[in-house]
């Protein structure tokens, strides 16, 4: 079947512009044009499992706006705008669009499933879901996919599932779970229903369509009202970096100044302490009580928290030697802080650089 030739592709047209749009107005308040940090794509719309569970289902259609770099959006929307019109011309904008955004959510629901505490991003899920869709009606019924086009679309498809997978290897916030979830989804959708059916019976594509959206509204309350919100490691590794900023800062600050006594600066250092050893510990707690962590983090996680472990009892140590009144005895504890605290150093310079 051949597509109207009077037919223009609207909705890929207003898709490719929201993904553009959405990211040069990112990089406009902030965010790295080359490479955004995490910390900004999720304040655009990036699904991440703690979030998109606890509340904020909409991050399964809001992340196939965001993408990870430059050359990240780049490969998707040149692919979306061959394959979007391929798909958009047999079927219409408006079917087109509910199969683009239900192949999306179901590359969304598979990367919450396989890793929740991911941060992730990107058009390549509902791609792959119109690559699927396609296949869908050559298994269907091949003769309905004809045209010259079908060669070029082969061959860009293939150049896209290979790339694809190269950068999901490479780069953690691109999800080949989401691939593979989106390409199953449209893959189902073009199965049920062929373009000759949905272009030539109006009441079937608005019966189809209005299925699809039944079923992504009920998909996403079932998101934000069952699916159980994994433990939010980042928030608290975030509490961690912030209160350890913080609080060696003050105490550098103390340490160099040259006015007042010893015992002054010691007791703004027991103050110091006092004040930040509930927080540390509740973070610590938090954390070991989080269980395992999530995969590809384990290193971080252990590492903080030996690090956490070893800085409290080293701050402890301190306060106890603060408040002895025998001279070797302090000295000891003194001994034993140090120590400890450099303990707390080295494990977090066992970090991976990001």
């Amino acid at each position: 079947m051949s597509p109207p030739a009077e037919r223009r592709a609207v909705a890929t047209a207003a898709l490719l512009a929201g993904c553009v749009g959405l990211y040069g107005a990112a990089c406009a308040a902030g965010a790295d044009w080359l490479e955004p940090a995490v910390a900004d794509m999720l304040a655009w719309g990036a699904t991440y499992g703690p979030r998109t569970a606890g509340g904020e289902p909409w991050r399964l259609f809001t992340s196939l706006f965001v993408h990870a770099g430059l050359v990240h959006l780049a490969l998707n929307m040149w692919v979306l705008w061959d394959v979007g019109r391929f798909v958009e011309r047999r079927i219409g904008a408006g079917y087109f669009l509910l199969a683009y955004l239900a192949a999306g959510f179901c590359g969304g629901v598979a990367s919450l499933a396989w890793n929740p505490h991911l941060t992730a991003v990107g058009a390549s899920g509902a791609i792959f879901g119109l690559y699927g869709l396609v296949l869908g009606w050559l298994a269907r019924a091949p003769g309905q996919v004809a045209g010259g086009s079908w060669k070029g679309l082969a061959r860009n498809a293939l150049f896209f599932v290979i790339a694809n997978l190269a950068f999901g290897a490479a780069n953690p916030q691109i999800d080949n779970a989401a691939h593979l979830g989106g390409l199953a989804g449209g893959l189902g959708i073009g199965l049920a229903l062929g373009p000759a059916q949905l272009a030539e019976r109006a009441l079937l594509r608005r019966s189809a369509g209005a299925i699809q959206g039944a079923a992504l509204a009920m998909g996403t309350w079932a998101v934000a009202a069952l699916w159980p919100a994994p433990p939010d490691f980042q928030a608290q590794l975030d509490r961690f970096n912030a209160l350890a900023t913080r609080t060696f800062a003050t105490l550098e600050e103390i340490g160099a100044e040259r006015r007042g006594s010893a015992h002054l600066r010691m007791r703004r250092t027991r103050a110091v302490l006092a004040g930040v050893l509930p927080e540390w510990h509740e973070i610590r707690m938090t954390l070991a009580e989080y269980g395992t962590p999530p995969r590809g983090r384990e290193q971080v996680v252990t590492a903080v928290v030996e690090s956490m472990v070893a800085m409290e009892e080293g701050w402890r140590l301190f306060l106890e030697a603060a408040d002895e009144r025998d001279d070797a005895r302090a000295r000891r504890l003194l001994e034993r802080s140090i120590a400890r605290r450099r303990a707390a150093v080295a494990a977090l310079r066992r970090l991976p650089e990001r």
